[in-house]
């Protein structure tokens, strides 16, 4: 922390002055400013509107979090005033005006001297820049509990109190300036007549952007052959290669999941994607293969040995005992925050973020190769899963008695249905059992390394106890693809059930 200069200004000239050769030190304190909104009669009270001195401090701790402000703090009624933060290069100066009286003949002057120091820069301020909504008063309702003495007080008329569901969500001031709204776009039926935009239900609303993909039913008779052209051609437009790596990944696995294919191509943002997946293959909306995407032109209802491939939900939080396992939440209640005190980012800003992340991926390759490969959309009985729910392909679980399960009825399969699809009925529930059981038995020997050496000890370095898995033929020519295939991000997924292994 440098050290504070005291400056003097002569009141006749306003000339600044120090002892440091007009050089100015300043202390290296840094301040966060509030720019109240109101006149500050009494500090502690101003800090009961703010919430409190805590809730200031934590608040500026959360980078996207609004300050908020609530005229009433005693009211949980009362509608609050959301403040932005906003990088500043602000300086905290505090002045002080010495007053000092001087004989001078036969009278006394008062000569006013001020000095000025520099407390520290102000790094951040929150500005309370929004409109002040209206506020709802509660009335002085009585307290009825306590005048309760038998069943008669139910019958006594209480004055109304209906207070609003939610408040709105928008507190920044829009330029509207009453000008005619622009006709949405596909406003056609399928015939082509075209219908009252005012008789219609939505059609006011931003019209989705196109992509161009192909989704289907389980019951569409016929699979997609061919992809949109404008969907091969956007895809086209860059000349980064990505279409000729996702064509050999879905001619050696004709179905993929969207999280699967993210591990595999790296260098795609998320718009680059769906252009990829738009061009080569078509979704699934319910069905075995439900979520999932197939290439285009193969239909697995007609092929017995695509039942490897079928969709697996697995909700961890649905079963009694979930609660004790080390997983935690998606999404938790209590760390629920309204979307008014979350200050929005640029969706564009997160995508270019997150490419130049790829990108600084890509040059330490060197570094991640040396590092233990691990795919999230695999399971393994030595893994604990990410997330309490979790969408399986059933060629993804290596475990050795699912995969029994699988071939029960290898070369018997008859017809495809749509819950179980190419499986035996009840398949789906039983893999669900044994992935429970499987993920429970983990978590014990976890918890049992951690007692025994104090120490906590991660999934990946405990050994796998039982039969080995060798892996589906198809997987393993799948896996040998991406060996001898420079251009693709190759991960030995095969690594702790490969054939051979001690």
């Amino acid at each position: 922390m440098a050290e504070s200069v005291r400056i003097s200004k002569n009141p006749a000239t306003g000339d600044l002055s120090s002892s440091n050769n007009g050089q100015i030190t300043v202390n290296q304190v840094k301040f966060v400013g509030i720019e109240y909104p109101g006149f500050i009669k009494d500090e502690n009270h101003m800090l009961e509107t703010l919430g409190g001195e805590e809730t200031v401090s934590r608040t500026y701790s959360i980078p996207t979090r609004r300050l908020e402000l609530s005229f009433r703090p005693e009211d949980p009624y009362a509608h609050s005033l959301c403040g932005d933060r906003y990088a500043t290069a602000n300086l905290l100066l505090r002045v002080k005006r010495r007053k000092k009286k001087q004989q001078r003949g036969n009278g006394e002057t008062e000569v006013v001297k001020y000095e000025q120091e520099i407390l520290g820069i102000v790094g951040n301020s929150f500005k309370f820049e929004v409109m002040a909504d209206f506020q709802y008063l509660v009335p002085d309702l009585p307290d009825v509990l306590k005048q309760v003495t038998d069943g008669a007080v139910l019958n006594q008329d209480v004055p109304y109190h209906l207070q609003p569901p939610v408040f709105t969500r928008f507190d920044h001031p829009i330029n509207y300036n009453y000008n005619a709204e622009s006709a949405p776009r596909g406003n056609k039926t399928d015939q082509g007549n075209e219908k009252d935009e005012e008789s219609l239900v939505g059609t006011r609303a931003r019209s989705r952007r196109p992509v161009y993909a192909i989704a289907i039913n389980f019951n569409t008779p016929e699979v997609p052959t061919a992809a949109n052209p404008k969907a091969e051609e956007i895809a086209n437009r860059p000349k980064d290669g990505l279409v000729d790596v996702t064509k050999k990944l879905f001619a050696n696995r004709p179905i993929w999941s969207r999280s699967a294919l993210q591990c595999h191509i790296t260098s795609a943002s998320q718009e680059r994607l769906k252009q990829l997946l738009a061009c080569t293959a078509y979704y699934w909306l319910n069905g075995p293969w439900r979520t999932l995407w197939t290439r285009i032109g193969y239909d697995p209802r007609k092929d017995p040995s695509a039942k490897i491939y079928q969709m697996l939900d697995f909700r961890v939080g649905s079963r009694k005992g979930a609660k004790n396992l080390p997983i935690k939440a998606k999404r938790s209640l209590s760390k629920y925050v309204l979307p008014n005190l979350v200050r929005r980012t640029n969706s564009v800003q997160g995508t270019l973020a997150k490419e130049v992340v790829m990108v600084d991926s890509e040059k330490k390759a060197e570094e991640k190769q040396n590092q233990e490969p691990d795919l999230p959309y695999v399971f393994t009985p030595n893994k604990m899963p990410i997330q309490k729910q979790l969408f399986y392909q059933v060629c993804d679980l290596h475990d050795p008695e699912i995969q029994r399960l699988l071939s029960r009825n290898d070369g018997q399969e008859e017809e495809c249905h749509e819950r179980d699809g190419w499986c035996l009925p009840g398949t789906s529930d039983q893999i669900r059992s044994i992935l429970y059981q499987r993920t429970t038995e983990l978590a014990e020997r976890l918890k049992q390394e951690q007692l025994g050496d104090g120490t906590e000890a991660s999934a990946s370095q405990l050994e796998l106890i039982g039969e080995e898995w060798a892996g589906h033929e198809g997987v393993q020519n799948y896996l040998q693809m991406l060996e001898q295939d420079d251009d693709i991000e190759a991960y030995d997924i095969f690594d702790d059930y490969g054939e051979g292994d001690d």
